[in-house]
């Protein structure tokens, strides 16, 4: 059976836990788009994987692809600003919610290097300083342009409630029910600029 190891820059979006210590682990990776990849032993460090798994994060990521069935994760080196985010939880609320958003927006194995790059830098921004509503908005407005759901009418907008109203328009013609961040949001933080865009 062949075997092909890719690495590519990743932005780790949700894990399920798979058995006892396992999971599937959600990755958005620059080059090759959104994938879903299995994961042994995925909470105990691992000299040969390295890091142990957590989301979201960022990092640079190895993993096996194979003709048939799930790739596996076979290294994970998580930098940059995922200790920073880890220890913001506001931040990391905020990273939450953009990498829920990236997992509904984003078909799976569909390569958006713009939405990466996009994700990344709100991402940086979540963990490292205050973010305002209205980058939680522009934000969310420029994910809809890059995805080419913005129209020329809804792209003029700048009232942040109206930005709102688009984009949970847009949000519910993909997911009718309520995104996992929120319940996070609600039972973290007493007051969240987000809640009026994503609730139900």
């Amino acid at each position: 059976m062949h075997v092909m190891t890719n690495f590519d820059e990743t932005i780790l979006t949700s894990l399920v836990r798979y058995g006892e210590g396992d999971a599937i682990v959600r990755a958005f990776t620059r080059e090759h788009g959104r994938i879903s990849v299995f994961c042994r032993n995925a909470f105990r460090p691992s000299q040969k994987r390295g890091s142990v798994v957590q989301a979201p994060a960022r990092g640079r990521i190895a993993f096996k692809s194979r003709a048939t069935g799930m790739a596996a994760l076979s290294e994970l080196d998580l930098g940059a600003y995922t200790h920073a985010l880890a220890s913001n939880l506001r931040g990391f609320a905020l990273a939450a919610y953009a990498t829920e958003l990236a997992e509904i927006f984003i078909a799976e194995h569909d390569p958006a290097p713009q939405v990466f790059d996009l994700l990344d830098i709100f991402l940086k921004q979540a963990a490292e300083s205050e973010v305002a509503t209205a980058d939680i908005r522009a934000f969310e407005f420029q994910l809809l342009g890059l995805c080419g759901l913005l129209g020329e009418d809804e792209a003029s907008t700048t009232d942040l409630k109206q930005m709102a109203a688009v984009f949970v328009r847009h949000l519910k013609q993909l997911k009718q029910t309520p995104l996992k961040s929120l319940a996070f949001f609600k039972q973290t933080l007493t007051k969240n600029p987000v809640v009026a865009t994503i609730e139900p």
